[in-house]
């Protein structure tokens, strides 16, 4: 705070030389000046603004004003009065640096208990108050008076002048001056309490009086005798009326040493300005004849921004001199020059060159060491147009390479890259340079160098970096192409977003270090790199890092945590918006809390509040408009209509009230629901709204009417949040218990059910073009799910395996079959995607396939005209075979199984049905073969006595066996047909059994379908020729492909070529439904307990409904779809059951019931559990989905508290408000999520097991995650190059127990022990199955109370066992099988920690408690005694607080050393069992402390992670993004690397380099 001071006075000094100076050259305008005095002795507040044309004298004026004020009788006190000139030095040009300067001054000056905010932006909205609060510490109004607005720099939209305060303060005046007809001068004009003077020309008067003075101060003056009017012929110059004008000609005279020629120049002077500096150039270059001093210099002065010091010109000219003047040169050049004692420009020839050119630059300051610049823009533009324009940008290119040069020297002195300079100016002007030299390669050696960034972060100008990733330069050689690529080039983008972030993680990263400490000084750079090298892993700050570590620099030291499991992508959150600092408008007036806001139009915010109240704000003039009283508790919920016509509030009071929202008038209610209602949303489309009570249950409205729709129940819990979809075709609903469920708007059926949170969902919203959904919870996160129903769950095979023409899947759901173009079928396993086999069973393509009801056959058609029955022998891992083929005149189309039969369709447009024994045959085959075994055993034992003979009637009877084979085979492999159908006139396309399979549909090429009886009653005859008992005709427009019997009801779905399905009442032989959306031909379709799922040629599958209603839409096939199925996975319940189905499209049955209410079919009916969609197309890909569920598609976390409100923009952008007081914008980077990457709630243990193959995490989701690395530890550590390998996969989730899975520790390398909330333990073991990790449970045990903690025994103890801690205080010991064996220890209070000390022939159990008490226990004698773990009670503030001792850790290199962490964020050490020493270590509870390498590791709620030697000297630190709730380090002795949990539910791996 010192320094910024200092750092203040001197600028204040600056400006106060300036104005003086400029006080001093005031001539003339005296009346102006009187009215500018007695404008600001009569105002109280407000805005006084000077305006005119360059040139004028404004500050000139300006600076008298302020001065004559301060000296008046009307300014109380010279501290009143600020005054800030643009252009006294090098950072007056920054509106960022005048505020803060500003603001420093204030609280300076007037003693203001006021900590100024960090941040331009935040400066601006704090700048208003200081105003008011010093304002009321003086006695006369404080005026600050700010000169040249026009001239600030563009940086922070500085031309909008956001910092002025709309309300001026009172007893506070601002005195602004601008060029007239600029942005600034516009603003100001708009701004309430102006007042505004004209700055014009001089009269004539004003003109002499002016030209007197400016010579009087050299002692010359002009004769102004009637007949030599010198003063005349100067003043009736055209452009005389401008003091800007007679400066430079009284300067001119002034150096005219010829007297008697006075006159003769005076007549010779131009008329104007331009022409007049031109003559006056003319003559410097004449005067100083070296080589083109004065071109050079002053065109030094116009490329730059701030301007040069003397020294620096100084500087620049000498390395000129030694440039070829014809010849072009780099800045590597400029960099290699070195300057000798003869090669600098002499200074006697520098000091005449600063005398000549003085009279174009800004005053100079008492002292002389002010930055030299040029003065009026008038004066710019003439030096551009004589030395600049001319070259057509050639010699501004030179000239910026040459200043880029000599930055670059300045701030590299070494030249070596290492950036050890210390001018703050020329690491601010170099890229500025480097851009306008067109040198952007330079510019991105040097921007993307962590080395510079580092070294502008010793210089306190880190923000400044984000100003050079953006400076375009004036003019760069290549022009705006080049500017573009470079600031499109990646590598660029990638550095400037890390300087983005660098700020806000470099200021957290030091806060958690003492002040005192030399860490903070010495270990700057490595945090930076810290940040750098924990960048996404292919960014170029990340490889910077790695390639600085690979090949360290002798002299460095760098000390950093990485990051191993770092995301590949950006960080999504794009703006972070804290605390009130930011805010644009505050609204007061509601009695209590704001309850929920929303815009009406475009100039109206709507709130409401807890307080029974609506109040509608006019959000530009920033007062309240309307305050209605709306209900008589809290109100819940605001939301407009979507012309913004229309205010629907809700309220605990159980209603819905509606507002015209122009007036705020009661427009109508809707009936008293009966509960609270917490929400609700209007249809986009219709006058209806839905609403969410406290019963758990929806209700459609329909507003004019008053009436309620429709009762959507389904919801356990209260419902929180609802919206309709931008279509209003869906609803989306939210509850208590993290579920969300999606509902169609017309028929109110609900078709989705998304698990979402494992904690209540406070807001959900679609996104505007409906494509996303998104729900924010208590925990903490933020999701986006795709706003479409289904899942992709896995793809199988691909284009190398030709197109997939057809697929079933397994009756039980495990296995998908495939048959291909090419006439192969391939089996895939479901669950884990692998290939089981592969087959070549036709010449052809095959065209269907179907499994038995019992999975154990495959009926397959294809084009060679046969149809084969398949057996799999031996389930999934054995021997298929082909055990029937059914020959045909024409390619089979379509095949059904039934239980006895088998149907097939041919193209010729005949059908057969078969008649199949195929488990009978197998049964007797089998006994055959037996018999024929015992058989041959016989002979075998003959043969001992009577070999010849043996041998022969072995023969025979392998001759028998071959028989009876051949003849099994004969007579299953060419079957007779039991029956032809007759009556299609076309190819017979489709067949499907009925769910009894007494009846039979087949569909045609001629939009016919036929209903055919089975011939049950005729199976001794063959070769019937049956007739249809139902023919329904022209069915579709065009050829029908499929069909399907219902497998609940009589009723027929077909799918056809004119792009529809229908649905059909057998009985009624009519047309129930027609499905429309498909937008070319329906390929093929399923039917499945009254869901119907279709595949198309327009590349999409879609699940619909038995009514016809589309529940979601499947894309993720690039050509046509082929072949789907479903398979549904139920369970039975009663009749009368009261739980509904998971499922909308059980609305089968509801349908069927309300239809056939006296004729019930069964007695029980099914609830829907799963549903996977299986479809293939002719890239050979076959898709795995989940239809019901939706999505995840990113999971954004970074908000430390509960997140209560979310909005989504039409870009993408969505923005989120928590209870941390902190807003979000996000631009999230949607993929879709897989389901093994972290938990869904807080991680409560870690475990490794021994050799490190297996890791697992266990969480309060109830579950377990085991993790596997790639390579063992020891080929990890010394392959460092794969990062991968030091980062484990997750290879499964197991649901481990009912309650929070509490603490977790290995037994063996591959068994495992769990304890949970639900006080029980269980053992786990690890296998593997076909290359896969499988968790199997081997034990269970229930214990009296939760468990806290688990350890297993050390090697050589004398009791070997698992170590189990608990609520109760209870310390257990079981056997590797569970069984109790001993209680080890009791405490009066809840046990949190356990672990093992070493001693020199046994070990001790130390156990933390919640109690403030550590306890020993010896493990031989089981003896115990406890210390007690003190606390600053100076922090308890008056409320004292329990300590609990939440983590232990053991220092291996010393005997007897162990460390304790406690709830307070001390760190305990004790040495002998005796406390040695305390210290405060964290802000929150210490949750882990781990020994790695003499190196102590700890973790805290403050999602901190400090790294410490054994004494407690802090040497590290990383933060995470939440608290951090348990850690472990890995097993080894060659690395340190860490594995933690936190409260969000992620796993992290973190690696110390040190």
């Amino acid at each position: 705070m010192v320094a910024a001071l200092d750092d203040v006075s001197h600028e204040s000094a600056q400006h106060d030389a300036f104005m003086a100076s400029l006080h001093e050259n005031f001539t003339g305008r005296q009346l102006l000046l009187r009215q500018c005095l007695q404008t600001l002795h009569d105002m109280s507040s407000g805005v006084l603004m000077l305006s005119g044309r360059p040139g004028v004298g404004k500050s000139a004026l300006m600076a008298a004003v302020a001065h004559g004020y301060k000296a008046s009788a009307w300014c109380a006190c010279a501290a009143n009065v600020l005054v800030h000139f643009v252009g006294a030095g090098p950072a007056s040009f920054s509106v960022a640096a005048m505020v803060r300067r500003l603001c420093h001054e204030l609280v300076g000056r007037f003693n203001l208990n006021i900590q100024l905010a960090e941040g331009y932006k935040n400066l601006e909205q704090q700048f208003g108050c200081l105003l008011r609060d010093a304002a009321l510490h003086c006695s006369s109004p404080l005026v600050v008076f700010i000169d040249g607005l026009d001239l600030l720099s563009e940086d922070d939209e500085a031309h909008h002048l956001h910092w002025i305060p709309d309300s001026i303060p009172e007893n506070v005046i601002l005195v602004l001056s601008c060029q007239s007809d600029t942005r600034c001068h516009q603003r100001l004009c708009h701004h309430d309490n102006i007042v505004h003077l004209k700055v014009g020309q001089l009269d004539r008067l004003e003109k002499s009086d002016v030209a007197r003075e400016m010579l009087a101060v050299h002692r010359k003056q002009l004769d102004e005798s009637p007949f030599n009017n010198q003063m005349k012929l100067l003043t009736s110059k055209r452009e005389a009326d401008s003091p800007l004008f007679l400066q430079i000609a009284c300067e001119e005279l002034r150096v005219f040493g010829v007297f008697e020629k006075v006159s003769e120049k005076l007549k010779t002077l131009p008329h104007t300005l331009p022409q007049l500096l031109h003559v006056v150039l003319t003559r410097l270059e004449e005067d100083l004849a070296e080589n083109g001093l004065v071109a050079t210099a002053l065109s030094l002065l116009v490329s730059t921004r701030n301007g040069l010091s003397e020294d620096d010109l100084h500087m620049m000219l000498s390395y000129n001199r030694l440039l070829d003047p014809q010849s072009t040169f780099s800045v590597e050049d400029v960099r290699n020059m070195r300057l000798g004692p003869n090669d600098k420009l002499p200074p006697a020839l520098m000091c005449q060159l600063i005398s000549a050119i003085r009279g174009f630059l800004r005053p100079f300051t008492s002292d002389g060491t002010a930055t030299l610049s040029v003065a009026h823009a008038a004066v710019h533009s003439a030096i551009w147009q004589r030395y600049l324009k001319p070259s057509g940008g050639k010699v501004e290119t030179r000239l910026h390479t040459l200043m880029a040069g000599y930055y670059y020297v300045a701030a590299d002195g070494k030249r070596d890259n290492s950036w050890c300079g210390n001018s703050p100016q020329a690491f601010k002007e170099l890229p500025y340079h480097l851009a306008s030299a067109g040198c952007f390669k330079e510019l991105e050696t040097v921007l993307c160098s962590l080395t510079f960034i580092s070294a502008k972060c010793r210089l306190a100008m880190a923000t400044d970096l984000l100003d050079d990733y953006l400076t375009t330069g004036v003019n760069p050689r290549g022009g705006s192409l080049a500017q573009k690529k470079f600031a499109s080039s990646e590598h660029v983008q990638q550095y400037h977003a890390f300087c983005l972030k660098e700020c806000e993680h470099l200021a957290q990263d030091l806060k958690g270090f003492p002040l005192a400490d030399e860490f903070v000084i010495t270990s700057c750079p490595s945090l930076l790199w810290q940040l750098a090298i924990n960048e996404p892993r292919d960014t170029a700050p990340a490889l910077e890092v790695a390639r600085m570590l690979e090949n360290p620099s002798p002299s460095s030291h760098v000390s950093l945590m990485e990051l191993l499991n770092k995301p590949s992508l950006t960080n999504p959150c794009l703006l972070t918006l804290a605390g009130l600092s930011q805010e644009m408008r505050s609204f007061q007036g509601h009695a209590d809390e704001v309850t929920a806001v929303c815009f009406v139009g475009a100039n109206r915010l709507c709130s409401a509040s807890a307080d029974g109240t609506i109040s509608l704000w006019d959000t530009h003039v920033g007062h309240r408009v309307i305050v209605i009283k709306a209900h008589r508790r809290r109100v819940t919920a605001c939301v407009t209509d979507r012309l913004a016509h229309v205010i629907a509030s809700t309220s605990w009071d159980g209603t819905v009230k509606f507002w015209r929202a122009r007036d705020g008038q009661a427009e109508t209610d809707l009936p008293s629901q009966g509960c609270p209602v917490n929400c609700v949303s209007f249809h986009p489309l219709d006058e209806s709204v839905v609403t969410g009570c406290w019963d758990a249950a929806l209700y459609i409205w329909d507003i004019s009417l008053r009436k309620r729709k429709a009762v959507l129940r389904g919801h356990s819990s209260s419902v929180r949040s609802v919206c309709f979809s931008p279509s209003g075709e869906h609803i989306a609903s939210a509850s208590l218990d993290g579920e969300v469920k999606l509902w169609t708007a017309v028929s109110g059926t609900q078709i989705g059910n998304l698990n979402c949170h494992i904690r209540p969902i406070n807001s959900l919203t679609f996104s505007p073009s409906g494509d996303h959904l998104v729900t924010v919870s208590d925990d903490q996160k933020v999701k986006i799910w795709s706003g479409s129903l289904g899942r992709k769950l896995r793809s199988l095979g691909g284009q190398d395996d030709g197109p997939a023409d057809c697929l079933a899947l397994h009756p039980e759901g495990e296995m998908v079959a495939i048959g291909y173009h090419d006439g192969q079928i391939r089996m895939f396993d479901c669950l884990t995607g692998a290939l089981l086999w592969c087959m070549a069973v036709h010449s052809a393509a095959v065209n269907c396939i179907r499994f038995n009801k019992t999975g154990t056959h495959i009926l397959t058609g294809s084009h060679d005209n046969t149809a084969k029955i398949l057996k799999v022998k031996a389930g999934r891992q054995g021997r298929t075979e082909v055990v029937s083929s059914l020959d045909h005149s024409a390619a089979v189309l379509a095949t059904a199984y039934a239980d006895r039969v088998v149907a097939v369709t041919c193209e010729d447009a005949t059908a057969f049905i078969y008649m199949v024994r195929q488990q009978e045959e197998e049964e007797e085959m089998s006994l055959m073969h037996m018999f024929m075994e015992q058989e041959i055993c016989q002979q075998q034992e003959v043969c001992q006595q009577q070999e010849v003979c043996q041998q022969q009637e072995v023969c025979q009877q392998q001759e028998i066996c071959q028989q009876q084979q051949g003849f099994s085979q004969h007579k299953t492999g060419h079957m007779s047909p039991l029956a032809e159908l007759v009556g299609h006139d076309d190819a017979v396309t489709a067949c499907s059994f009925s769910v009894n399979h007494t009846k039979l549909v087949t569909g045609s090429r001629d939009r016919s379908i036929l209903v055919w009886d089975v011939p049950v009653s005729s199976w001794g005859r063959m070769n019937l020729k049956l007739h249809p008992t139902q023919v329904l005709r022209e069915c579709h427009a065009d050829w029908i492909n499929d069909c399907a019997w219902s497998n609940m009801s009589d009723f027929i779905v077909t799918g056809s070529n004119d792009c529809n399905l229908k649905t059909w009442d057998v009985k009624k032989e009519q047309e129930k439904a027609c499905f429309t959306g498909h937008t070319s031909t329906v390929n093929s379709l399923a039917f499945s307990y009254g869901c119907v799922v279709s595949g198309s040629s327009d590349s999409t599958v879609k699940v619909w409904s038995q009514k016809g209603t589309l529940i979601t839409t499947l894309r993720g096939h690039r050509s046509r779809v082929n072949s789907c199925d479903i398979h549904v996975t139920v369970t039975t319940k009663q009749e009368n059951a009261t739980d509904s189905s998971d499922w909308a499209t059980m609305i089968e049955e509801d349908e069927w019931r309300s239809e056939h209410d006296k004729v019930k079919l069964d007695k029980t009916s099914v609830r829907v559990r799963d549903v996977i969609v299986a479809s293939c197309c002719d890239d050979g890909l076959v898709h795995l989905w989940q239809p019901l569920q939706s999505e995840q598609l990113a999971c954004l976390t970074g908000h430390s508290d509960r997140v209560v409100s979310v909005a989504c923009s039409s870009n993408g952008v969505i923005c989120t408000t928590a209870l941390d007081c902190t807003v979000k914008v996000w631009q999230p980077h949607l993929a879709a999520i897989g389901e093994n990457t972290g938990h869904d709630a807080e991680i409560t243990s870690l475990a490794y097991a021994p050799g490190g193959a297996w890791t697992v995490s266990a969480s309060r989701d109830c579950s377990i995650k085991l993790w596997n690395s790639n390579k063992d530890s020891q080929q990890a550590d010394a392959d460092s190059q794969q990062i991968d390998a030091d980062v484990p996969s997750c290879q499964l989730t197991v649901k481990a127990h009912t309650k929070a899975v509490t603490a977790v520790c290995f037994v063996t390398a591959q068994t495992f022990v769990t304890g949970s909330d639900d006080a029980s333990l269980s053992v786990w073991i690890i296998s593997e199955v076909r290359q896969r990790p499988v968790v199997r449970k081997l034990h269970h045990q229930t214990t009296p109370s939760p468990v806290t903690c688990l350890v297993y025994t050390p090697e050589g103890a004398s009791l070997q066992g698992i170590i189990s801690s608990h609520w109760d205080g209870a310390v257990c010991c079981h056997d590797d099988n569970l069984r109790p064996v001993i209680t080890v220890n009791r405490h009066a209070d809840t046990i949190l920690t356990c672990a093992f000390v070493p001693l020199n022939t046994t070990f001790a159990l130390v156990t933390g408690c919640m109690d403030e008490t550590l306890a020993f226990t010896n493990w031989t004698d089981n003896k115990t005694f406890t210390r007690q773990i003190q606390h600053d009670a100076t922090e308890d503030k008056g409320r004292p607080r329990q300590n609990w001792v939440s983590c232990v850790a053991v220092d291996p290199g010393q005997e007897g050393v162990v460390y304790a962490g406690d709830s307070h964020g001390q760190m305990t050490k004790l040495e002998k069992w005796q406390v040695a020493h305390t210290k405060k270590i964290h802000s929150a509870a210490v949750t882990s402390c781990v020994f790695s390498q003499d190196t102590l590791f700890t973790a805290s709620l403050d999602g901190s992670i400090k790294i410490w030697t054994p004494q407690l000297r802090q040497i590290g630190q990383f933060y995470c993004s939440s608290p951090v709730t348990t850690m472990m380090a890995t097993p080894g002795n060659n690395h340190q690397k860490l594995m933690c949990g936190d409260h969000l539910g992620n796993v992290i791996y973190l690696k110390w380099i040190n």
